[in-house]
């Protein structure tokens, strides 16, 4: 069985708690493989966010303007005053290949507000709450 890795959970336990930037798993990365180069924390960070969009726990998208009304209603996360986050509606495949084609781009290491932000799903929310890590991979290929 597929459990969620260390750090698979703490970004997931942050993504429950508040809006998350790239720059923040970033973190979460470092803290978590602190020997880890600045090229390994790149290839660790996506391959835990993969898993997690991947099983629907958290999703991705960019932060705007809190007048626009195709805001879907889940997305009320606030980013700060006068902003939500709205979804990418990517498939987690291609969320992963716009992080990385925008990270590539960005020649280092995002900071606040590069690239994308995620936020737990309903479903992430209820797996954190259940205190229970899911079979990743047996949920996911149906």
């Amino acid at each position: 069985m597929s459990q969620l890795t260390p750090l698979e959970r703490d970004i997931l336990r942050a993504c429950s708690a508040d809006d998350v930037g790239l720059w923040e798993a970033v973190r979460h990365g470092q803290w978590n493989f602190p020997h880890a180069s600045p090229d390994q924390i790149k290839e660790i960070v996506l391959s835990a966010l993969r898993v997690l969009l991947t099983a629907r726990l958290v999703d991705a998208g960019r932060s705007v303007a809190r007048d626009n009304s195709y805001i879907r209603s889940d997305w009320r996360s606030v980013f700060g005053p006068g902003y939500d986050i709205v979804s990418w509606n990517l498939s987690a495949e291609q969320a992963i290949e716009r992080i990385r084609r925008e990270w590539d781009q960005l020649g280092g290491e995002p900071t606040i507000g590069d690239i994308v932000w995620f936020v737990s799903t309903t479903e992430g929310g209820r797996v954190l709450a259940e205190g229970k890590e899911r079979n990743v991979l047996k949920e996911t290929d149906t």
